[in-house]
């Protein structure tokens, strides 16, 4: 009498363990355009907003001016005008000593 065992497969192959690269890429790519679309909606948006804003309300404008008053701007003025007259007499006088690397 002949046992008839089953033939063991002597080689293997994988099927279906990885996923399809064609549908990764096609979702990725639809993804990347649909962002690309929103981007674009929400700029052009975002332009028409500041477009139609005006840039500084007048009662901002008002309490700029309130806060900058004359006589700080002249005391700030003084000080550089001091420091430019000292920077010229300091580079019109000879250095006392003589640069020894010369």
């Amino acid at each position: 009498m002949k046992i008839n065992f089953p033939k063991i497969k002597r080689s293997f192959k994988k099927k279906d363990l990885y996923p399809n690269p064609d549908i990764c890429w096609e979702i990725i790519l639809y993804l990347f355009f649909a962002l690309l679309v929103v981007a674009a909606v929400f700029g052009f948006y975002m332009f028409r907003k500041v477009n139609q804003d005006s840039v500084i309300s007048p009662q901002v404008k008002n309490t700029q001016l309130e806060k900058i008053s004359k006589e700080r701007m002249d005391k700030v003025l003084g000080y550089f005008t001091d420091r430019a007259k000292k920077s010229s007499n300091i580079s019109k006088i000879p250095a006392p000593f003589i640069d020894p690397s010369l």
